[in-house]
């Protein structure tokens, strides 16, 4: 199974699945840099085995690891 997410990892992928229409209004949401969410969603997708971001939101709210 793959490593857990972290709180920001998972903070982000619950912005995505929220509706955030990008990574400039996701970061403005969590009061970050869109570089951070970038990085964070990146790596959300590495330990998920996403192909995408999309994807990783999918796979994160299937395992329940988001809501």
């Amino acid at each position: 199974m793959s490593e857990s997410l972290t709180p920001a990892e998972t903070r982000v992928l619950e912005r995505i699945a929220q509706g955030s229409k990008s990574h400039e209004d996701t970061a403005a949401a969590l009061g970050v840099k869109r570089s951070t969410v970038i990085t964070h969603a990146n790596s959300a997708r590495a330990k998920l085995q996403a192909t995408t971001t999309a994807h990783a939101v999918y796979i994160a709210l299937k395992r329940g690891l988001i809501q």
